[in-house]
């Protein structure tokens, strides 16, 4: 009775496989009572205790009907034994007959009976369940076809059925033994994985951040051009602010100085521009190399969890590291793109600047010695040459 509570309690939780337990729980009650195994299994009567009852050879239709009350779906009727059927009963007699011809001598023989028992009784003995071993015995006792036979069937599935119940108590004393310590170390070998797979996922986090950088692979120069762009931007900005100071302090034509005042204005803009935003990518540099350092710190923290929870708690900042990675990489390559522009502007001003600069000088020396000219007849050459001058 106790093997086989045990078995029902346990048999959907517990596999043991060539002396291998595993199992998630062990839902165990402190004792035991009786099991009703036909309840167990949902079996509310008996079709056999009922066709008993009514000493009726063959099956009596209240065994019939019990029969198909605990086998829904069942079609089974009862045998035909008038003499003269008529219908339907007629011809299920004849196929009956036509079925069966030929098979009554080999049926009825004793080799035949006792090769059925002796089928029933290794039924049992290979039996790896209660049910099983219920189903042999009750195959047992339906091959028996005379009283000692029907005993001695009994009685060897009876016996094949107490061995197998025996080793089911001596099989889960060994399970109530073994059970804890491969419990814990299942459990122990499940945290080991978990955390393995939350630390190698932390890596793929840090593997990827480290290759962030804030500039592409096409033009992996980016960053060191902006910085040489800016310093020769302003050394650009300088030469111009000294040419012209140099011409507001000869008296050169107006015209000139405001030419020369609108480039300088021009690149300092552009030089502004580029600043502000060479500084905003070196803050985003920063933060990408920062984030960088904090990964790594979150990979050897988690190298050193005990738990799951705090492991998933050092996944999630490792995904929220990456994704400030990343975010810090692209935002440090867009701005550096933008300085390069404007960086580069401001030399092409100046460039263009000097290569017109010849004919702004030819155009104002030109109109300049207009004015001189003119000046120069109206006093008739008196102070003429101071002019000239």
């Amino acid at each position: 009775k106790q093997a086989a509570q045990i078995y029902h309690g346990l048999r959907e939780e517990i596999s043991f496989e060539k002396g291998k337990l595993s199992g998630p729980s062990l839902p165990l009650a402190d004792s035991y009572e009786y099991s009703n195994w036909r309840a167990d299994f949902g079996l509310s009567e008996d079709w056999q205790k009922v066709n008993r009852k009514d000493k009726t050879d063959g099956l009596s239709q209240k065994a019939v009907d019990a029969y198909r009350r605990e086998n829904p779906g069942s079609k089974l009727q009862t045998a035909v034994t008038e003499k003269k059927p008529k219908g339907k009963r007629a011809k299920r007699r004849a196929n009956f007959c036509r079925r069966m011809k030929g098979m009554k001598s080999k049926l009825t023989s004793a080799k035949t009976a006792r090769d059925l028992i002796v089928k029933a009784q290794t039924d049992a003995a290979n039996a790896i369940s209660l049910q099983e071993v219920l189903t042999a015995k009750a195959a047992a006792v339906s091959a028996a076809t005379d009283v000692d036979k029907f005993l001695a069937s009994v009685t060897t599935a009876q016996a094949a059925a107490l061995e197998k119940i025996n080793s089911f108590i001596t099989f889960y004393q060994k399970v109530l033994a073994e059970y804890p310590q491969k419990l814990l170390e299942s459990q122990q070998k499940a945290l080991e994985a978990q955390l393995k797979a939350i630390i190698d996922a932390i890596q793929k986090y840090l593997d990827y951040a480290l290759l962030q950088k804030p500039v592409s692979d096409k033009d992996p120069q980016l960053q060191q051009r902006v910085s040489d762009n800016l310093i020769t931007l302003g050394d650009n900005i300088t030469t111009t602010s000294k040419y012209l100071q140099s011409l507001i302090d000869t008296n050169a034509p107006q015209e000139l100085i405001d030419w020369v005042t609108s480039i300088k204005d021009s690149m300092s803009a552009d030089k502004a521009k580029a600043d502000d935003f060479y500084s905003r990518a070196l803050a985003e540099i920063k933060l990408l190399e920062k984030g960088k350092t904090d990964l790594a710190a979150t990979l050897v923290a988690a190298k050193s969890a005990t738990t799951i929870e705090q492991a998933n708690a050092l996944k999630l900042q490792a995904e929220t590291q990456k994704a400030a990675v990343e975010a810090a990489a692209s935002n440090a390559y867009q701005l550096l793109t933008a300085a390069d522009a404007y960086s580069q502007k401001g030399i092409k001003t100046f460039n263009d600047a000097l290569a017109e600069l010849p004919n702004k000088l030819k155009s104002t020396k030109k109109v300049q010695d207009d004015i001189v000219g003119g000046i120069g007849v109206g006093v008739g050459g008196v102070g003429g040459g101071g002019i000239t001058k």
